[in-house]
């Protein structure tokens, strides 16, 4: 209900948390659902449940894991953008905690390599980078590294997983990331989101010349 009511989750977000303990608590609450959605989505996966998640039989999406939030681009695109705070809880965190916001985001990281979403996986290499650069004077060297070899392990250890829990993974991996990236055809290889946007462009490009000029006929 919450995702179909936007004024109902803006209301929240702008009058009900008043202090940084009540953003803190609605972000932890707001995580762990997701995080509860994303491990009903595996266990589907794997066969222990039957929740409706469904895996892509024919064309683009062949293969692809759909999740709980409609097409694998979309939860692809939910679980890329609140990864950086499940991390970042599990960093502030001790204890028990810490474990159980890990494990929360290793289950948010395998469900979002099931969904083979190339503009997710670019999302996330290049925020992980400008994150990096823009926080550069907080972050130490030692503590980069050091994240950087758990991430490596982390993704490993997701990847065996997955290649468990769905065999077939590897060949739509590598069809979509080796065989559709290397294709010629630019509209191919985005999906035919360079069309769009490039149809976009031409079409602000028109208007602002023909607003500079309100006489031409």
């Amino acid at each position: 209900m919450l995702f179909r009511s936007p004024a109902l989750f803006f209301f929240a977000a702008f009058y009900a948390l008043r202090s940084r303990a009540d953003v803190r608590f609605a972000l932890k609450a707001f995580v762990l659902a997701i995080t509860v959605a994303n491990f009903f989505t595996l266990t589907d996966v794997i066969g222990l449940t039957d929740f409706g998640v469904r895996i892509g039989a024919r064309g683009a999406e062949l293969g692809r894991v759909f999740g709980v939030f409609g097409h694998a681009n979309e939860t692809a695109g939910l679980i890329v953008c609140l990864l950086p705070a499940v991390v970042a809880l599990a960093v502030s965190s001790r204890g028990a905690g810490r474990i159980g916001w890990w494990a929360a985001a290793l289950v948010s990281l395998s469900v979002l390599i099931m969904t083979v979403s190339r503009g997710a996986f670019v999302a996330g290499t290049l925020g992980t980078i400008w994150a990096l650069y823009v926080c550069r004077r907080w972050l130490p060297a030692g503590m980069v590294t050091r994240s950087a070899a758990i991430a490596g392990v982390s993704l490993v250890v997701v990847l065996i997983f997955v290649s468990v829990a769905l065999p077939d993974i590897g060949g739509t991996l590598k069809e979509r990331m080796l065989g559709q990236t290397t294709a010629m055809d630019m509209d191919e290889v985005s999906s035919g989101r360079t069309a769009i946007w490039s149809a976009a462009v031409r079409d602000r490009k028109s208007t602002r010349l023909n607003s500079s000029h309100p006489y031409r006929s």
